[in-house]
């Protein structure tokens, strides 16, 4: 099966979860969202700095977003976009009001992030906490983003928007500041580079 068909069928198992988490409501979260959880770990394990770690950690990060997600599902439009750019713009939510919080002094985001994450964790369906632990503990994801540490900062920024936030090439032309085409170019050359590293067929 070529990329292109592989991609088409993602689409069609993505979309029919999402019509039938809205006919049988959050039920079926977790299925959807455990989908993603891999591209949202990488995701929150890469944005988040080394030298942060020790005050915020990347799996409150992921935890906190899947409560976001899960408390807001209803809200969610299928028609005003894919399930992947719903949550990951959560994502990018929480994650710039932990860094601004860091950024007000002394306090601790990983402690808040943890704090608001437990009042709300026993609503969440089981699969998709599991779904979330085993991201944070997957063997192959964890080679993975190591190896993606030594790419350049052109190249993450792909990996980061492209390749799991998922936004479409004219986007991330845009937040680059290169041409729609360039970024088509430059993302083929990366996926080859990505299969190299063994990125997880899940993950992109």
């Amino acid at each position: 099966m070529t990329e292109p068909d592989r991609k088409a069928e993602d689409v069609e198992r993505t979309e029919a979860l999402v019509r039938r988490a809205r006919e049988e409501g959050t039920d079926s979260f977790g299925e959807l969202y455990g989908r993603v959880a891999p591209a949202l770990f990488t995701w929150a394990s890469l944005r988040v700095k080394p030298a942060l770690r020790s005050r915020l950690d990347p799996e409150d990060l992921v935890q906190e977003t899947c409560v976001r997600a899960y408390r807001g599902f209803d809200g969610y439009d299928p028609e005003r976009g894919n399930f992947r750019a719903w949550l990951f713009g959560i994502a990018n939510h929480v994650l710039q009001r932990a860094l601004l919080n860091l950024s007000k002094g002394p306090g601790d985001a990983r402690h808040a992030l943890a704090d608001e994450v437990t009042s709300f964790i026993q609503q969440i369906p089981d699969e998709a906490t599991r779904a979330s632990r085993l991201a944070a503990r997957s063997d192959s994801l964890e080679v993975f983003i190591e190896a993606a540490g030594s790419l350049g900062e052109e190249e993450r920024k792909l990996l980061l928007y492209r390749g799991l936030e998922g936004l479409p090439h004219h986007e991330v032309a845009e937040i680059m500041g290169i041409e729609t085409e360039t970024a088509k170019k430059r993302w083929q050359r990366l996926r080859g580079r990505l299969q190299e590293m063994k990125a997880p067929d899940e993950l992109l």
